[in-house]
C-alpha cells in the first residue's frame, strides 16, 4: 500500500535524524488538511507548521474539535520575524527575472512562497500545498526559490488517494 510505504519512509527518516520531520502546510486554513494532521499527530513523527491567520486556524481547530492540534505552530507570513529578510532574499534571487522589491513582497506574503523560503532557509524539511490550487501555483515557488541542483530538470506529481485506489498524475 502506497500510504503505508510513505509513512514507513517518514518513520525511517525520523529514526535516522533523531527528530520529527518539520513540515510546512501552506494551506493551514483548509479543513481537510487540519483533519488529516489531527489524525497523524498521535504517530509523533511530524512537527507541523501551519501558515495562515492564527485567528482563523484556531477557530477552525476549535469548531472541528481537533484536540491533537491544540499546540500546533501557526505562522502568519506577514507577521513573522523573517518576512522582510525573505522578501529581500526573494528579490535577490528573482531581480533578473523582472521582480522588483514591491513585487517580491507581494509574492512572499503568499503561503506557498513563504513556505518555500522556510524550507530554503532550513526552518522546515518540506512543504505541502495544493488541495485547492493548480499545479503552477504550487510548483513555481519551489522551483523559483529552492531550485534544482546544477542543470537538472524538475518535475512534479499529483497524488490522489481514494478509498480503493491511488492515482499518480504527472
Amino acid at each position: 500500500n502506497f500510504m503505508k510505504s510513505l509513512r514507513d519512509g517518514i518513520e525511517a527518516w525520523v529514526k535516522k535524524k533523531g527528530r520529527k520531520i518539520k513540515l510546512v502546510y501552506a494551506d493551514g486554513h483548509e479543513k481537510r488538511v487540519l483533519r488529516a494532521l489531527n489524525n497523524l499527530m498521535p504517530e509523533n513523527i511530524i512537527e507541523p507548521i501551519l501558515l495562515g491567520s492564527s485567528t482563523e486556524i484556531l477557530k477552525l481547530i476549535e469548531e472541528l474539535k481537533l484536540k491533537n492540534l491544540k499546540d500546533v505552530q501557526i505562522i502568519n507570513p506577514t507577521e513573522h520575524k523573517n518576512f522582510d529578510t525573505y522578501c529581500k532574499k526573494y528579490y535577490k534571487k528573482r531581480q533578473r527575472k523582472g521582480v522588483n522589491k514591491t513585487t517580491a513582497s507581494e509574492y512572499v506574503r503568499h503561503e506557498n512562497y513563504f513556505g518555500a523560503m522556510m524550507v530554503d532557509d532550513g526552518l522546515a524539511d518540506g512543504l505541502l500545498s495544493g488541495p485547492n490550487l493548480d499545479f503552477p501555483t504550487c510548483f513555481n515557488p519551489i522551483v523559483q526559490i529552492i531550485g534544482t541542483e546544477g542543470k537538472k530538470k524538475s518535475a512534479g506529481i499529483f497524488i490522489l488517494c481514494f478509498k480503493n485506489r491511488i492515482l499518480f498524475l504527472a
